[in-house]
């Protein structure tokens, strides 16, 4: 079910099955989006916290003309964690395992390759610009359509496509490039 302004103002204003709609099908994609991002369970969460507090302050900035709620949060989710690189460079630039962690954690072999598969794609999504990252995120990982991106990102669907193609080529050339790690 697609989230209203209605709902959004209902959940601000303290209803309980509004705040649960919400919550239902807006926080867990927002959450794992930053998550995979951020690669951190509690700054996920932490930032995740922040976003619907921005929504909450700014439903008078909605405009329903510019796409759906669920672009303009994801809109809203994108810019805090373009915020919170900016303020965290230092320490990201000095720990870039920070950013390539991973939410899974198994003790079969399966899983192990699967986990080492997933981090070194977050590594690789690290050598791209923010905006490339976003968009293959969205796309590859969150399996979103590239309108939606189109509109979280401010882009015609036309420059979302060719954001991802280059991006793709990007990442293509850095497996290339990248000596250590066999492709099987």
């Amino acid at each position: 079910m697609d989230i209203t302004l209605e709902t959004l103002c209902a959940a601000q204003e303290g209803n309980k099955d509004a705040q649960d709609m919400l919550m239902r099908n807006l926080y867990a994609p927002v959450y794992h989006f930053l998550l995979k991002r951020i690669g951190n369970n509690d700054i996920a969460d932490e930032l995740c916290q922040t976003v619907f507090l921005k929504c909450y302050q700014r439903l008078n900035h909605y405009n329903s003309d510019k796409g759906t709620v669920y672009t303009w949060v994801f809109t809203i989710a994108r810019h805090t964690l373009f915020d919170h690189f900016k303020k965290h460079k230092d320490e990201l630039l000095e720990r870039p395992e920070a950013i390539v962690a991973d939410d899974r954690v198994s003790n079969t072999e399966h899983a192990a390759e699967a986990r080492i598969d997933a981090l070194y794609i977050k590594k690789l999504l690290t050598k791209l610009d923010t905006e490339e990252a976003d968009v293959v995120t969205l796309r590859a990982i969150d399996e979103m359509s590239y309108t939606t991106i189109a509109g979280i990102i401010d882009k015609n669907e036309s420059a979302t496509r060719k954001v991802y193609s280059r991006a793709l080529a990007k990442l293509r050339a850095l497996v290339v490039e990248d000596e250590h790690y066999a492709y099987e």
